[in-house]
C-alpha cells in the first residue's frame, strides 16, 4: 500500500514539474526541436535525479554502518568492559 501511494506521489510531482515548464518546452518546439527530444530531456533528467536520490544514500549507509546493514552483529570487545563496582 506505501508502495502505490509513493508511487502516486511522484507520479503527481512529475506532472506537475512537467506543467511547470510549458513555456520553455514550447520555446524548445518553436527553435526546431523535434517532439521527441523536449520529452527524452525531461526524461533523462528524471531518471539522474531518481538516480542520484537512490545511490548518495544507500553509499552513505554502507559506508557508516557496512555489517549492520548486512545481518551480522558485532561481537561485543571484551578488553572495554568496565569493572565491577564493589
Amino acid at each position: 500500500m506505501a508502495l502505490l501511494y509513493t508511487g502516486i506521489a511522484i507520479a503527481n510531482t512529475l506532472v506537475m514539474a512537467t506543467g511547470g515548464r510549458v513555456r520553455e518546452l514550447a520555446t524548445l518546439r518553436l527553435s526546431g526541436a523535434t517532439s521527441r527530444q523536449p520529452i527524452g530531456g525531461i526524461a533523462l533528467a528524471c531518471l539522474m535525479t531518481a538516480a542520484l536520490a537512490s545511490l548518495v544514500p544507500a553509499a552513505l549507509a554502507l559506508r557508516r554502518r557496512p555489517v549492520e546493514l548486512a545481518g551480522v552483529q558485532e561481537q561485543p570487545d571484551r578488553r572495554r568492559v568496565p569493572p565491577k563496582l564493589s
